[in-house]
């Protein structure tokens, strides 16, 4: 039997959102009217002097694997268009290695320095602070291996990171068998795109399609080093376009000054211990915090309206178990309260619990346009209104969609924000335990300081001095 969610949340993984968005990567903007000059179309070659694209991706990798150096100034950017205005968000993409000797990449929100004697990293999370006070250093083979970069599992997703895989020149340069999730060309059919000019150097498009859409490397025709890719966006753009209308999703890798040759001039930050750091040999994912302090708390009175405009106040409700959906207008919305109208549908005729979509529209929209609203999402859950800020004020609700379930003795026990697939399953079983006497919040509590204790335990014994 499945372990209900809301009363099961003890860590969470480290795949970040992709860059942070929206508004959150390391570098924010509209994106520039004016095309890139650095990007430019180039005239088809004949066909007859175009190489075979399996042969092209051969001989990328075999030119990887037996480099003795590299080094770039790559970049991962996020374009996208929301609400009729185009952004660009990046973070860095960077390798620098030499063969048996270096390793360095700063990659997303982690950086990684290895000499061939100590292998050093740190993590810089917003999501995770406590990482950021872990200091990883271990001793490491003379060469570093694919092994030194995918051992350490937190480590290994927080440089594969919203794109669900290894940056790919380090794929390139240290994995057994690079790119071989493409390997079947029946299922992942390969084709030259025309010739386009990057950073100044003519580069064939090799494109791969994928389940997820085109994944497409763009080889220097001269040097075969991959100076772009292009990456598959579909599940992104479809997770994008629920959670915010985000569309024209496009997620590149830009490796400018790539070359086959380690570049000192380039900034390559020595990674050194701070004043604080926990040492650390390997990282440790704390518990996920709890989502409120609220949680277990009994909630003050407070009052919502109906459309009418007539005050419900919350103490009509005593002895029943009560769920809020907070909703506005916006696809997220929709596409969550469709699953909690789900669920409120299977419990119309119990009078023990009581569901409610309560919206959080300025007064001036009117109650026949949210009825108009709710119908055409086919949602019949009973509308209420909040005129005067319950969510932010009595729940502290930061986030649209959120969802409160109250206790029959008016404690906090269910509190969700942003949109769940699933949320009909999990929200239908949360619903059972509360009604049969489950203290979901009590079981959270517990949870965490177990998850907790554990955390500590676990720090502990990776701690370690670099001298032994």
């Amino acid at each position: 039997m499945e372990v209900n969610r809301f009363s099961h949340r003890i860590t969470f993984p480290i795949l970040f959102s992709l860059l942070c968005w929206p508004g959150c990567g390391a570098n924010t903007a509209p994106e520039p009217k004016a095309d890139d000059d650095r990007t430019a179309a180039v005239s088809s070659t004949n066909s007859a002097t175009q190489p075979d694209p399996s042969e092209l991706l051969d001989e990328v990798i075999r030119r990887y694997r037996r480099c003795e150096a590299y080094s770039d100034a790559g970049q991962v950017t996020l374009k996208y268009r929301t609400n009729g205005r185009q952004f660009v968000d990046s973070a860095p993409y960077q390798v620098a290695f030499q063969r048996q000797r270096r390793l360095f990449a700063n990659v997303y929100q982690t950086t990684i320095d290895a000499d061939g004697t100590r292998f050093r990293s740190r993590i810089t999370s917003p999501d995770v602070p406590e990482l950021n006070q872990q200091f990883l250093d271990r001793g490491t083979p003379e060469e570093i291996t694919w092994a030194e970069l995918t051992e350490d599992s937190v480590l290994r997703h927080s440089i594969e990171r919203g794109l669900g895989r290894f940056p790919i020149v380090l794929e390139l340069l240290f994995a057994p068998q690079p790119l071989s999730s493409f390997a079947d060309q029946q299922l992942f059919p390969r084709r030259l795109l025309d010739n386009q000019k990057i950073d100044g150097h003519g580069c064939y498009g090799l494109e791969i399609e994928t389940p997820d859409g085109p994944f497409v490397l763009w080889v220097d025709t001269v040097t075969r080093i991959v100076r772009r890719v292009q990456f598959p966006v579909w599940d992104i753009a479809a997770k994008m376009a629920a959670e915010s209308g985000a569309e024209e999703i496009q997620v590149t890798a830009e490796l400018h000054q790539a070359q086959f040759e380690w570049d000192a001039g380039q900034s390559l930050e020595s990674l050194e211990k701070r004043d604080g750091d926990r040492l650390v040999s390997q990282f440790v994912l704390p518990p996920e915090p709890l989502p409120t302090d609220l949680l277990g708390q009994r909630i003050p009175p407070f009052a919502l309206r109906s459309l009418d405009g007539k005050e419900i106040d919350s103490a009509r409700w005593e002895g029943q178990l009560v769920v809020l959906h907070w909703f506005v207008d916006h696809p997220a919305c929709e596409a969550s309260l469709q699953l909690f109208d789900k669920t409120a549908r299977q419990y119309t005729d119990n009078q023990n619990v009581v569901f409610f979509a309560v919206c959080a529209v300025s007064s001036d929209v009117s109650s026949a346009e949210i009825e108009q609203l709710l119908q055409t999402w086919n949602v019949d859950t009973p509308i209420l209104r909040d005129s005067d800020a319950v969510g932010r004020d009595v729940f502290h609700i930061a986030a649209l969609p959120a969802i409160m379930g109250l206790g029959a003795d008016g404690r906090l026990q269910i509190y969700e924000l942003t949109y769940i697939p699933r949320l009909d399953e999990l929200l239908s079983s949360g619903v059972e335990q509360l009604l049969d006497g489950h203290d979901l919040a009590k079981e959270v509590l517990a949870r965490f300081d177990e998850a907790r204790n554990s955390y500590l335990r676990s720090l502990e014994n990776r701690g370690q001095d670099p001298g032994e």
